[in-house]
């Protein structure tokens, strides 16, 4: 039987590989938990989350550059929101890092006795080795609804 030598930079990019997933998972967690700053923190300093039509267009009000943008959406949020995300793929080229995934994102009642599906949708996302870690320096949001179908939906749950 013979043995084989894994590679320190196969190592590395094992270990960015798992602390994007972390992040990844951070980002949804604080979400849901409704937790503004930790959800901001998920992005470098000048990061960028936005939400794009079906043409890949920036929708007008659904740019938010930096933390404190992303952080102040969690805020004008209403309560019970619930995001799941899967089949997430990450291509890792030294201190940078693209990636995809699916999401659904669905809303719990006040009274937590029910939920609904609100839309699904994908993540484009670009990230970026910091000081502190992965972070997110762009996240794109392509929802399979219409913006304001989702606000909508997003509102009567709350």
């Amino acid at each position: 039987m013979s043995t084989r030598t894994v590679p320190d930079r196969e190592i590395r990019v094992l270990i960015d590989r798992m602390a994007i997933l972390d992040l990844c998972a951070r980002y949804t967690h604080t979400g849901n938990a409704h937790d503004p700053e930790a959800h901001g923190a998920t992005f470098t300093s000048d990061g960028v989350l936005e939400t794009v039509d079906e043409n890949g267009e920036p929708i007008e009000g659904w740019v938010m550059n930096g933390p404190e943008a992303v952080a102040e959406l969690v805020r004008r949020s209403p309560p019970g929101p619930v995001e799941i995300t899967s089949d997430t793929r990450i291509e890792i080229e030294g201190d940078t890092a693209t990636g995809t995934s699916s999401f659904l994102f669905g809303m719990r009642a006040r009274d937590r006795k029910s939920f609904r599906i609100v839309t699904t949708g994908r993540y484009r996302d670009c990230f970026r080795r910091t000081a502190e870690g992965w972070r997110i320096e762009r996240r794109t949001v392509q929802l399979d609804i219409g913006i304001e179908e989702f606000v909508r939906a997003m509102m009567a749950g709350a």
